[in-house]
């Protein structure tokens, strides 16, 4: 289930990789039907307790989809 922060880096990539309405197409519609979290401070704490967790060992912070498929390309 995509977050509203999902969504709309996904939509930036689409932009700045230039992918063109065919394939922003595809995106929207494999995206169309999922449900997408919203923005509330609940998901805000959920996100920011392992986040700094992580930081507080020294890891990276999370990765987002995004960014992983940024790197598989």
């Amino acid at each position: 289930m995509p977050t509203f922060v999902t969504i709309g880096e996904l939509t930036q990539w689409t932009k700045l990789r230039n992918w063109g309405p065919g394939n922003g197409a595809a995106l929207e519609s494999c995206l169309s039907d999922k449900p997408v979290i919203s923005a509330a401070r609940s998901i805000a704490v959920i996100w920011g307790e392992p986040s700094a967790a992580a930081a507080q060992r020294g890891l990276p912070g999370p990765v987002t989809a995004v960014r992983r498929a940024a790197r598989a390309t």
